[in-house]
């Protein structure tokens, strides 16, 4: 539902989506089916998100979405250069907001890889995803959350669904947050 309701958020007919191509598919198909412009920009041929084109497209967006580590792909880019991305879209399109989906941060293990969750309270143009699906197993139970500056957050709650969660999707979910 968070990824629904960040284009919902933040694009807009004049403020488009960009996406890497490929990467996890539900804010691309979700601005699809809302008619929203979308900038999709090709992998490099390392597989890799291509972050300077990601910027470049950046400037004028409503969102930025950065699947890292990707899905499908597997790769990754190490924090340092996600905290520059971000600032770079901040410096260039200050009212973009850059979505990071972390959904296989537990699943990195490279010393370089590293969370930028710790900006996003700060930050009102970030946002990072978790989800308790993968390394807590719980991919039925569809329950996850965003981190990010209360301002940020409200807007996006605002764009959320019903905000209805199954009794034992969040029973589920503190179970493996107390373990």
């Amino acid at each position: 539902d968070l990824l629904r309701a960040s284009v919902f958020a933040w694009v807009t007919a004049e403020r488009p989506l960009v996406a890497a191509t490929p990467t996890f598919e539900t804010p691309v198909r979700t601005a699809g089916a809302l008619r929203m412009p979308v900038r999709m920009v090709p992998l490099t041929p390392a597989l890799t998100i291509d972050l300077d084109r990601m910027a470049e497209q950046g400037h004028g967006a409503g969102l930025v979405y950065v699947c890292n580590p990707d899905n499908p792909t597997g790769t990754f880019h190490p924090k340092t250069a996600i905290v520059s991305f971000i600032e770079r879209i901040a410096a260039a399109s200050p009212e973009t907001v850059v979505m990071i989906d972390e959904a296989y941060f537990d699943c990195a293990d490279d010393p370089t890889y590293g969370s930028v969750a710790s900006l996003a309270a700060e930050r009102r143009n970030l946002v990072v995803l978790r989800t308790f699906s993968k390394i807590h197993g719980l991919a039925g139970m569809r329950i996850g959350y965003a981190i990010g500056h209360p301002d940020t957050l409200e807007r996006l709650r605002l764009c959320a669904g019903s905000g209805t969660l199954a009794c034992a999707s969040v029973a589920a979910a503190i179970a493996s947050l107390d373990d």
